[in-house]
């Protein structure tokens, strides 16, 4: 997944109005950004807004030797979640991928 899908996900999961800056004017070297009518939302670069995530999500994160690990709870049993050294990263993918589990049931 890329950033702007990830970040999307993630800005869809928390039901929020968002207009993805590239849409308006986009070339392949332009920056991809997610705008609600708060501002920017970049949970993958913003401590705040990816703790958000953990706490309306109830994400479980466990620090690993080198990475960072993040999963949730779908369907009566933890689903898979995601692995990075990037806290922001690891708990992002991980809320996308659970977007995708809902979407896909």
């Amino acid at each position: 997944m890329t950033d702007l899908e990830i970040t999307r996900l993630c800005a869809e999961a928390m039901a929020l109005e968002f207009k993805v800056a590239c849409e308006l004017w986009c070339g392949d070297s332009a920056p991809l950004t997610v705008w609600t009518k708060n501002g920017e939302y970049q949970p993958l670069h913003d401590d705040a807004q990816a703790m958000a995530l953990v706490k309306k999500f109830r994400i479980w994160i466990a620090p690993m030797a080198d990475h960072w690990q993040a999963d949730f709870y779908i369907s009566d049993k933890w689903s898979g979640g995601a692995e990075n050294r990037d806290l922001n990263r690891t708990i992002c993918e991980c809320v996308a991928k659970m977007r995708n589990a809902k979407v896909a049931e």
